[in-house]
């Protein structure tokens, strides 16, 4: 073999495959043989891991059914079932039967096997007598507690076990006492152990039979257990065996009998997953041994490639040496190739020395034509933004002269731009003002800055054909330059100062309207103040005008009209409403009383908010001189509807044509020159939907000659949908004919989403508040149920009074919410239902009517919030349930008697009385340490009451507290017996 290898060179590559493989194949068998030691040792484990399962599924089943044979004695401890009283009882084992799994039931017999209580039956109805006979007979023969094996329903209703409790009174069994519970119960105890799903776990009954199974459980439950596991079972406590499973499958079978119950848990593996472990055992070696083959391969083949690598390195640095490029090699895995490319590089740096030289000079041309190519553009685009600018641009000298003006600039003062060159910038300015322009211009050469639009005064400027208009400039100087220029940028603003003369056109028409208006006008602070008045104003309420503004409205109303006029103000501010008007009377200086007819509105900012109130006062008894000056009220009108956001229509009836105000095209969004045919452009405007409505309403109101008003909804060019509100009056000729009918409009979109917005924010309140009334009710019922359940199940008296206790209270409490969720309001419930509810649990909780003892109940309708109710609940709950447990002992009858009352000063009085035993002589409740007096006592103060107790014949509780967010109702409720 030496001499094979020595004929043909080999790599470094076959080498080290050669190495590798002597070394590893005797690792690899050894590795071979530990997977088969290993897979013996994790078999002994499995077992070992399935025997405790099934120890731990056989713990579990003895929980299960202790927990079972727990509640059968609870219950069989009841009051109810030793005295007999199986009615009563069938209802308190319904409700154990919560807490016990769906599919069971109770069944109570005698010593004959009779079946006396079946709760599997409906109530009421007959027992069958035979049922479960031989477990009553078994439990009688025992004497103690017996756990049946399974046994089927008839009529395929499934596979049942019970387990019987003797029943004892006077140390004599009068009862057995059975719970038969589906086998299928017992079956969701093989959840608990995560057991693989092929592996089928049986429990078996003290017979050998199946219980139930996690395999096929259907099938088999009822069935017997193969014979070889049953006498393994009966034989020994646990073990192991090998056999075939019911499926027929071979199978390790690992099983533990409870000492306790007799019961049985079996786990079967089956012999091929044994197998499938070996297997896998030896393929995750065979797996192990091949990646390591192929590990040790791939590193010998990266040693070989770093090495062939470093040779082959040096192949591209010696190709570029002799085109005359850069050489760089890198760091290299072997020593000798970094010390050839260092050699290399060396040459390369010599060479590169004088291609260097060289290359400066071309780049440094190469540097001046692109420099010179840059000036050029920056020229270019200076000159397009210089040009294109919207502003006149002027580039002016610090002697005035133009330098360089734009396009816009030319346009503007009429000259071209060659002619503005030979210009001063005094020479665009008015004759007049040159002198003091040189000026200007000379102080500001002396501190140049930059001064935007706007900064100085407007000033004017002289175009070629002499005409002068206003201008606005901004100033830049020009920095970094030989000489000092300034950038003057001019501004037409002749159209602007034609906006601003309008404006103040506009307000001086306003005030000269409001000073002249025949009626009181004025514009009132949002506190009442008077801002602005007009001279009919003063004159209607004899002040002059200083004297008239340091007042407020409300100084000059009549005290029995001032609250109406203060509340239409607040609709105004709410948006409620948009305007108002009334009839309300003014005090004059002179102590005159005015009537007047007072119209207001509210002006509101961009955003909607209110800024100030708009008067207009009419002194009502001049109305009839009021129709011979017409104009002057359409003038009024237009203003106040304006001011309201209204819109004023008339209808031609007979012509059929429609007139329109402003306001009202700009409600629908039209002008006057869009709509020739006013009516039918209203037409195209509404909304179909409402169309026919609308028309339908109107000549119905031309009809009866009634008023018009109504709703309906307009489609603007937009997109957009508004509602409109219409209100409209019929005027009618001599013979009382329609004429005409008047009326206006007034958009009310926004107030219909806020109502929309509220009413649905209301309703998702609602819901909540129900949601977390009715969910605190069904935990506190909860509560109540556990605290019952654990008070059954305690053996100690006064363990089992205070559980009692407590769940009296926490049902006090549940009540309330109870009462909360189906109240209307969800904040407040009545206090006559709940305390007639209370006192009847309470009374049903403690078997009073089966005692002998009544509970009558009296109370106002008062209607109290949570904080007020859940307090006397509890109070009540204390002093009720103290009479019913102390009041009458030794199967003493009597009355109790509970009344809610209403006293002097809206004090409500609760007085709980007795016809019993009464207190204890020379007690002192006021001294009691007991814990529901305490309670008692602080809860009187948290309601601000007072809280005593009279002996006597009986006893008599009285708490007398202030009806706080209380109100009556209704008259006293009639007297109820619980």
């Amino acid at each position: 073999m030496e001499g094979y290898f020595l004929r043909r060179p080999r790599t470094l590559r076959q080498w080290s495959a050669l190495l590798m493989a002597v070394c590893l194949l005797p690792a690899t068998v050894a590795t071979l043989l530990l997977a088969y030691q290993s897979y013996q040792r994790e078999r002994v484990q499995l077992e070992q891991a399935t025997l405790q399962t099934a120890r731990a599924l056989v713990l579990a089943v003895d929980r299960e059914l202790a927990g079972m044979e727990a509640a059968l004695r609870v219950l069989s401890t009841s009051v109810l079932l030793q005295s007999g009283q199986m009615h009563a009882f069938d209802a308190q084992a319904r409700e154990a039967l919560h807490s016990l799994g769906a599919g069971a039931y109770i069944t109570v017999s005698d010593a004959a096997g009779r079946q006396l209580l079946n709760t599997r039956q409906p109530r009421g109805a007959a027992v069958p007598p035979g049922d479960g006979a031989a477990q009553a007979r078994a439990v009688f023969a025992a004497g103690r507690t017996v756990v049946s094996g399974v046994s089927r329903l008839p009529a395929q209703q499934g596979h049942v076990f019970s387990i019987g409790v003797p029943v004892r009174q006077d140390r004599r069994i009068v009862y057995a006492l059975s719970l038969v519970v589906p086998a299928g119960q017992v079956g969701d105890i093989l959840k608990l152990q995560r057991v693989p799903a092929t592996w089928p776990v049986a429990i078996l009954d003290d017979g050998g039979v199946i219980v139930a199974r996690s395999k096929e459980g259907p099938r088999f439950v009822g069935q017997q257990a193969i014979p070889a596991l049953k006498q393994r079972v009966a034989q020994d406590i646990e073990g192991k065996l090998e056999a075939q499973t019911l499926e027929g499958i071979p199978a390790l079978i690992s099983y533990s009998r409870s000492p306790v119950s007799a019961w049985a848990v079996a786990i079967a593996i089956p012999e091929a997953e044994l197998l499938l472990q070996l297997t896998r055992a030896i393929a995750w070696t065979v797996l192990g041994a091949l990646l390591l083959w192929l590990a040790c391969l791939v590193l010998i083949s990266r040693i070989g490639e770093q090495i062939a690598r470093s040779i082959r390195a040096l192949a591209g640095p010696a190709m570029a040496l002799g085109y005359g490029q850069p050489v760089r090699v890198g760091s290299l895995p072997l020593r000798e190739a970094n010390e050839v490319g260092h050699a290399l590089g060396q040459a390369s740096e010599l060479l590169q020395a004088r291609t260097a030289e060289r290359d400066l000079a071309e780049q440094t041309a190469e540097a001046l034509r692109s420099a010179k190519q840059q000036l050029e553009y920056n020229e270019t685009l200076q000159r397009a933004i210089f040009e294109q600018a919207p502003d006149a641009l002027l580039l002016v000298a610090p002697d005035g002269r133009i330098v360089r003006a734009n396009e816009q600039a030319a346009i503007l003062f009429g000259y071209s731009a060659q002619a503005l060159l030979a210009m001063t910038v005094e020479d665009l300015v008015p004759q007049a003002m040159r002198e003091r322009h040189t000026a200007l211009r000379l102080a500001y050469q002396a501190a140049p800055s930059r001064r935007p639009m706007g900064s100085a005064a407007t000033l004017s400027a002289r175009r070629n054909d002499a005409t002068n208009f206003p201008v606005d400039i901004m100033l830049s100087p020009l920095r970094g330059l030989p000489a000092e220029l300034v950038m003057v940028t001019v501004r037409d603003i002749t159209a602007r100062r034609h906006d601003e003369d309008a404006l103040r056109e506009s307000e001086k028409r306003f005030r000269l309207t409001m000073e002249h208006a025949p009626i009181g006008m004025a514009v009132v602070a949002l506190d009442g103040r008077w801002l602005e008045v007009n001279a009919a104003m003063c004159e209607l309420l004899g002040y002059d005008r200083t004297a008239l503004l340091g007042l407020r409205f409300q100084d000059v109303t009549h005290p029995e009209d001032l609250q109406a006029d203060m509340t239409f103000a607040s609709r105004l501010l709410s948006g409620e409403i948009r305007s108002y008007q009334m009839e309300k009377r003014y005090i004059r200086r002179d102590g005159v009383t005015v009537q007047a007819m007072l119209t207001g509105s509210v002006v509101r900012d961009d955003s909607g908010q209110p800024l100030h109130f708009i008067a207009q006062v009419e002194d009502i008894t001049v109305r009839k001189r009021a129709q011979q000056q017409l104009a002057t009220l359409n003038k009024r009108l237009a203003l106040a509807t304006r001011a309201g956001g209204m819109g004023v229509w008339e209808f031609d009836i007979e012509a059929r044509l429609l007139w329109w105000d402003d306001q009202m095209y700009a409600l629908y969004g039209m002008r006057p020159a869009e709509a020739p045919d006013l009516y039918q452009a209203w037409r195209a405007r509404v909304d179909p939907a409402d169309l026919g409505r609308v028309e339908a309403l109107f000549e119905e109101a031309v009809r009866h000659g009634a008023p018009y008003a109504t709703q309906f909804a307009i489609l603007l060019p937009d997109g957009g949908r508004r509602m409109i509100s219409a209100n409209g009056v019929l005027s009618l000729d001599d013979r009382g004919e329609p004429v005409c009918m008047t009326g206006i409009n007034w958009d009310v979109t926004e107030s219909l989403q806020r109502e929309q917005a509220i009413r649905a924010a209301l309703e998702e309140k609602n819901t909540l508040l129900r949601e977390l009334y009715h969910r605190v009710k069904n935990n506190l019922q909860v509560i109540t149920s556990l605290l019952t359940l654990q008070a059954r199940a305690l053996a100690d008296r006064a363990a089992r009074l205070a559980l009692q206790e407590g769940a009296d209270r926490v049902r006090a409490m549940a009540l309330v919410h109870e009462k909360l969720y189906q109240s209307k309001n969800l904040s407040s419930i009545a206090l006559d239902a709940y305390i007639d509810d209370l006192c009847r649990q309470l009374g049903n909780a403690a078997a009073a009517k089966a005692r002998g003892i009544a509970i009558d109940t009296a109370a106002i309708g008062v209607e109290v919030s949570l904080q007020t109710a859940v307090p006397l609940g509890l109070i009540l709950n204390e002093l009720v349930a103290n009479c019913l447990r102390h009041a009458f002992p030794n199967a003493r009858h009597g009355r109790i008697t509970v009344r809610l009352e209403r006293t002097e000063n809206a004090v409500l009085q609760l007085t709980v009385a007795d016809d019993g035993v009464g207190l204890p002589p020379g007690s002192d409740p006021g001294k009691s340490h007991t814990l529901g007096l305490k309670l008692v006592y602080a809860l009187a103060g948290q309601l601000d009451g007072r809280f005593f107790i009279e002996g006597g014949k009986g006893t008599t509780a009285r708490l007398t507290f202030p009806a706080k967010e209380a109100g009556a109702r209704a008259a006293p409720a009639a007297l109820s017996t619980a």
